[in-house]
């Protein structure tokens, strides 16, 4: 009896380990290379935070020097996974997983005077472009090409802070780093009107298809967009080795859609592109099988369900359609001045903070800030204006004057009780 009972904790012992040494192998373990350059940086680590977190992934970060030295990382098989710009060369063996967010051309220029012209911007001028091997430094070499700049007269330089012109993909500029470009210009692609009806910007997109025309709205960088500015935009797309399993890449798109909230308090920008319905086939790198698995979740598309009833629908309607067109285009024209003019009076009161002498004054300008934010939603509510980039521009402005609002507010009260006991 005894020897059986030891031959049975012996025997339930191997089982055992046999069964934790199975579950190990089942954590997918994940090198995650990226560069340096905010919000990248804070992305891949948020990721990193995001998948740790769950029981069958263990995350690793490496620091890389570039989208194309990231690529090749991942091809040598020393990463897994990056986030790089979806205009990056293509090559077979790397997949795409979903896009994160738009990256915006910024080119800040010194000048007294407005320069429209790209050449007449950059010859003869000291400019920077981004480290080699970035996706800021490729696009610029291509934007040369594509303007037929003299590249000779152009002096590239390799610091950010000795520049006559700065350019870089990225974010939107934080307030604070707004500080010290009194003396820019932000260099718009041409006339905001002209988008939609034969801008450069469009004429840029349609050579270089994986980047799309980007308006910056009117006051989003206060002296810097006294006027709407023309851009252009590439989206942060993560992206895999092709040779990684697809049960687990499937697991990761899950596991970061259903966290996507934790993305959009890095950038606010990532509403625009981190839903299940983004547009994968602008992917410059094919959609990895895990991932489109679970877009698609293996169901027929809507197409396939419906294609008789929208032939007919579309017989219906094709009459129609530029009529609607029409009103559309005259609808959103009409909420985009709509939305200008509610950033002009909160900018008239963050100009004012400074002047503001008793604690008096500070609360009736936070009651008329409130007052322009209910008018705002009502409007937003009553779809006279659109939830769309600027309108979210506009709601981290107020929270911004607001914030400011109270300190002064705390600043004045703090001093009246000084001037009273003295």
């Amino acid at each position: 009896m005894i020897f059986k009972n030891r031959f049975l904790s012996i025997l339930g012992s191997v089982v055992l380990s046999m069964l934790f040494a199975s579950c190990g192998d089942d954590i997918q373990k994940y090198r995650i290379i990226y560069s340096a350059e905010e919000p990248i940086g804070q992305i891949s680590k948020q990721i990193k935070d995001i998948l740790d977190q769950e029981d069958e992934f263990s995350t690793e970060l490496i620091i890389g020097h570039g989208s194309i030295a990231n690529v090749d990382s991942l091809l040598k098989g020393s990463a897994d996974l990056a986030i790089i710009e979806n205009h990056t060369p293509v090559d077979g063996e790397i997949k795409s997983i979903l896009s994160l967010y738009p990256q915006i051309l910024h080119i800040l220029y010194q000048s007294e005077e407005e320069i429209t012209d790209f050449k007449q911007l950059v010859e003869n001028k000291s400019i920077f472009i981004g480290p080699e091997g970035s996706g800021t430094h490729r696009f610029m070499n291509d934007l040369f090409v594509f303007f037929e700049v003299d590249i000779s007269k152009v002096q590239i330089v390799d610091d950010p802070f000795d520049c006559e012109i700065y350019c870089a993909f990225g974010d939107l500029i934080k307030e604070d780093n707004l500080l010290g470009l009194e003396d820019f210009r932000l260099y718009s692609f041409g006339d905001v009107e002209r988008q939609g009806r034969g801008s450069i910007a469009e004429a840029i997109c349609l050579k270089f298809p994986q980047l799309k025309p980007f308006i910056i709205p009117k006051y989003t960088y206060r002296q810097l967009t006294p006027e709407p500015v023309l851009t252009i935009a590439v989206d942060a797309v993560l992206v895999a080795r092709k040779d990684l399993p697809e049960e687990s890449i499937y697991e990761l798109t899950k596991i970061l859609f259903h966290n996507h909230q934790e993305f959009t308090e890095i950038s606010p920008l990532s509403y625009l592109d981190l839903t299940e319905n983004f547009d994968f086939n602008k992917l410059n790198f094919p959609l990895h099988e895990g991932a489109r698995k679970y877009i698609e979740k293996d169901n027929p598309g809507f197409f396939e369900r419906y294609a008789e009833l929208i032939g007919v629908v579309f017989s219906l309607l094709f009459a129609g359609v530029s009529g609607i067109i029409s009103f559309t285009k005259w609808r959103k024209q009409v909420k985009k001045d709509r939305i200008d003019v509610f950033y002009k009076r909160i900018i008239d009161i963050k100009n004012g903070i400074s002047k503001l002498k008793s604690p008096s004054e500070v609360r009736g300008k936070i009651l008329e800030l409130r007052l322009e934010q209910d008018k705002a939603f009502e409007l937003l509510i009553d779809e006279k204006l659109t939830a769309d980039v600027s309108f979210r521009i506009y709601m981290e402005l107020h929270k911004e004057i607001l914030n400011s609002l109270l300190l002064r507010n705390k600043f004045l009260n703090k001093e009246e009780v000084t001037k009273g006991v003295a």
